[in-house]
């Protein structure tokens, strides 16, 4: 056995017995990971498409139907868990490519960055495009183009905005030459064709309109951007680590461009893919999954730019950053459950854990177990009520869809928001209207009204 096969040998072990442990608690942590599974055991009862948000996700929303009456959450989850494996071999494969050391580092460290860790073991689509656009560029490294057009297709079958991608991987191809220009074409109008047939359903189902997505409640505090592009991605000594690291290698490359001025051109795309989806965020900053594809850029600028030492503390700060020194939100019904060692503190306005303990891996499965528990809370409370009554569930409307699938009450009707003209429109039919934790606040936010809690009744007193 060569040393590349021994060393993915070692790196798929590695891999699959991380993510086993995680993989049978709920879809996820987040309501959209729910959506996702619910949607697809929507498509496979009805036969027709249906996007679990929109813009839509076609290729894993499609795949997901194909399995989903059939398969345990779990199972699902695995499927994402090969991709999560899929995404570190090709990104090993890359670094071997380009002669890069310190590969098998550098892969665990992509591999246990907390934000790729904790979506790995999930049913978002995150990691299923991120191993699209890694084999795009595994394939682009051997002047495949059409062949790395059509998984970057792929990738933005899984999530739209890998369509981006296709602007870095220009720049790279880019040089004075005709030749380059050509290549470039072939990779556009595959990437091109492919994401259009990709997307065929959804354009068949909401028509050219399907490019609409809107965010229901007002930008975020800069305290909660600024956590979520950070500690959120990398964990707390990561997010530190990284900035330093990302000083020096901006420090290091403006040297080299000094003393080179043809500059490295996959330098150079590194950089604007990193832009790219920082922009991305910025725009509309809910997530920190949203950095997820930047990160194996950063990664390989650290590999390059910085000395031997500095790369280790770099990837390893990163792989310890996801199983200790957690923050977590302090809330029995949606927070992770705080170990012996934490500490609860105020930070932007709300109460959370610091835990010296769990890590952000582990809160993220405390937080899936407790979602279940709740949600189970919230089905047996709703079953005891007698008269006609609506609920506003808020982000957990998905998941007690997916409990109640094909079994609903039918007195009890679940709503997401509901504004004051409904409310009162339905009170007048003689429904009671019930809110759950938080979600007086939510619906107020949502219509800019102050009157949910005096129309509503909270379902746990």
């Amino acid at each position: 056995m060569t040393k590349t096969k021994y060393l993915l040998l070692l790196l798929t072990i590695i891999i699959l017995l991380s993510r086993i442990f995680f993989l049978n608690a709920g879809y996820g942590s987040e309501e959209d990971a729910w959506g996702v599974g619910l949607t697809a055991k929507h498509i496979a009862k009805t036969g027709e498409y249906e996007a679990s948000r929109l813009p839509g996700h076609p290729l894993q929303e499609l795949f997901y139907a194909a399995i989903a009456l059939n398969s345990s959450v779990a199972a699902m989850n695995a499927v994402t868990a090969f991709f999560s494996l899929l995404v570190c071999v090709f990104f090993f494969l890359i670094l071997r490519k380009l002669n890069y050391k310190q590969c098998l580092l550098a892969t665990l460290c992509l591999a246990f960055t907390p934000i790729v860790s904790i979506n790995s073991t999930n049913s978002m689509d995150y990691l299923w495009a991120l191993a699209f656009m890694m084999m795009s560029f595994y394939w682009l490294l051997h002047e495949r183009y059409i062949f790395a057009g059509i998984l970057l297709g792929f990738a933005v079958g899984c999530r739209i905005t890998s369509i981006l991608l296709f602007i870095p991987f220009a720049v790279y191809l880019f040089s004075n030459s005709r030749a380059s220009v050509i290549n470039i074409f072939r990779l556009g109008t595959t990437t091109a064709l492919v994401s259009l047939a990709m997307f065929y359903p959804v354009i068949n189902k909401y028509g050219w309109g399907f490019f609409h997505y809107y965010d229901q409640f007002p930008y975020p505090p800069v305290s909660k951007v600024i956590f979520k592009a950070t500690i959120g991605v990398w964990g707390s000594i990561g997010s530190i680590v990284v900035f330093i690291a990302m000083m020096i290698i901006i420090k290091n490359f403006i040297s080299e461009r000094k003393t080179d001025a043809s500059g490295n051109k996959l330098s150079i795309a590194a950089f604007v893919a990193i832009i790219l989806y920082t922009g991305l965020y910025l725009m509309l900053p809910q997530k920190s999954a949203y950095f997820i594809p930047l990160i194996p850029f950063v990664i390989l600028l650290a590999v390059r730019y910085l000395n031997h030492s500095g790369f280790r503390i770099f990837a390893c700060s990163i792989i310890v950053s996801s199983f200790l020194f957690g923050i977590n939100l302090s809330d029995n019904t949606r927070g992770a459950e705080a170990s012996s060692m934490s500490k609860d503190v105020m930070l932007g306005g709300q109460t959370v854990h610091l835990d010296f303990l769990y890590g952000p891996v582990m809160d993220d499965y405390l937080k899936r177990k407790a979602r279940i528990n709740f949600t189970e809370q919230i089905v047996t409370k709703t079953n005891e009520l007698t008269d006609k009554s609506i609920i506003i569930a808020g982000w957990w409307l998905n998941p007690i869809e997916d409990k109640l699938f094909g079994k609903h009450n039918g007195n009890i009707k679940y709503v997401y928001t509901i504004d004051e003209a409904d409310m009162m429109e339905n009170i007048d039919k003689g429904f009671t209207i019930y809110y759950l934790p938080e979600m007086d606040s939510i619906n107020d936010l949502r219509y800019k009204i102050s009157t949910t809690k005096v129309l509503c009744e909270p379902l746990f007193k």
